[in-house]
């Protein structure tokens, strides 16, 4: 949140190359997705008990 400020204020402000700003974002996403990624997998593993069947179960059927 606080790149997304700098870049804003940056770009308003008159930076010559803003795309440079754009391969910076991509380089950070590209090392921040995978760590969100596997930490929703990590906590849906290790949060959700095995036994857990609501998930499963679709709301339209009754069975």
């Amino acid at each position: 949140m606080l790149f997304s400020l700098v870049a804003a204020v940056s770009i308003i402000i008159g930076v010559p190359r803003p795309v440079l700003l754009v391969l910076v974002a991509s380089a950070l996403a590209f090392f921040i997705a995978p760590v969100i990624f596997f930490l929703n997998l990590y906590y849906s593993l290790t949060v959700i008990p095995k036994g857990h069947t609501a998930a499963i179960r679709c709301p339209g059927r009754s069975s």
